[in-house]
């Protein structure tokens, strides 16, 4: 449909296989869960080909991150923090910030009798170490490790190697718990002329009303897949921003892939598990644009 005027709904950001060796054990257990979690019916499509690499000389990128989560709480008290930024000073100068976090939890099914419950919680502070433009960002407290990019983007390559050093100079200030889930997300920003199809632009269908004889002010999009290996889930959300001039119809497509690790595994091994989510982000973006979309980041 084409996108008109009007104020229109916000969202805000936030090649080969992993090599994970895995215990008897615990290849039993994964193959255990895969059969409780994976639903029956009819047989899934097979899955398209893995599309090539694109490089884009203007991606519409606007934050990309990698994040570890810790299958136990690493050692943390006030000095931590202080610790950490030691060993990252150099390539991360600016002075560490500390955020608070909140937490929504929904229970749209909740006792017998009971009304679903949706509730606020403050969740547990975070440490942002900087670079020196603000934009390359390592992110931690005692639960979760991310490397962050944001506008502009650095590339994967680059983003990996600073990857394996923050990871390095953790483990030089703390000790690192095993891994037990890894996510990829990218958030693009892509501004659509004004007036054009989204259709045009995307494989995402969006109807208004009365048959499509009326004009798109907003609209959002959120799909939660899961993979047939049963541990890996997928976040899409294909979302509308208010617009900022009247010749320019911003979209969000919000892409992001997770992978819980059984028991565990190391950080390296985490890392190839993160590579092969990137594989499967990228896929997935480059599936859902058009050659027309392709052209705005030229």
């Amino acid at each position: 449909m084409e996108g008109g005027a009007g104020p229109a709904c916000r969202t805000t950001a936030r090649d080969a296989p992993p090599s994970v060796v895995a215990s008897p054990r615990k290849v039993r257990q994964l193959s255990d869960e895969v059969h409780l979690t994976l639903p029956t019916g009819s047989a899934l499509p097979e899955a398209p080909p893995m599309p090539e690499r694109r490089e884009y000389p203007n991606p519409p990128i606007v934050e990309s991150l990698v994040q570890f989560n810790f299958a136990e709480p690493i050692a943390w008290n006030v000095a931590t923090p202080g610790r950490v930024f030691e060993h990252l000073r150099q390539a991360y100068p600016m002075d560490p910030e500390q955020q608070g976090m909140l937490q929504a939890a929904f229970s749209a099914q909740p006792g017998k009798g009971v009304l679903p419950d949706f509730t606020v919680t403050q969740g547990i502070p975070r440490v942002v170490y900087k670079d020196a433009t603000k934009t390359r960002l390592v992110v931690l407290n005692d639960r979760v490790f991310s490397v962050n990019s944001l506008r502009p983007y650095e590339g994967w390559d680059r983003l990996a190697v600073r990857i394996r050093e923050a990871a390095a100079a953790l483990e030089a200030a703390v000790s690192i718990p095993l891994i037990d889930e890894v996510s990829v997300r990218y958030v693009n920003q892509i501004r659509l002329p004004r007036g054009r199809r989204t259709e045009d632009y995307f494989a995402y269908d969006i109807h208004t009303v009365r048959a499509g004889s009326s004009y798109l002010r907003n609209f959002v999009q959120r799909v939660e897949s899961l993979l047939p290996d049963g541990v890996t889930t997928a976040g899409t959300t294909f979302a509308s921003l208010q617009p900022e001039t009247q010749d320019v119809f911003p979209i969000i497509l919000d892409i992001e892939f997770k992978r819980s690790l059984g028991e565990g595994s190391t950080i390296d091994a985490a890392l190839a598990v993160a590579i092969d989510l990137k594989r499967l982000e990228n896929a997935e973006f480059e599936s859902v644009i058009t050659d027309n979309t392709r052209g705005l980041f030229q």
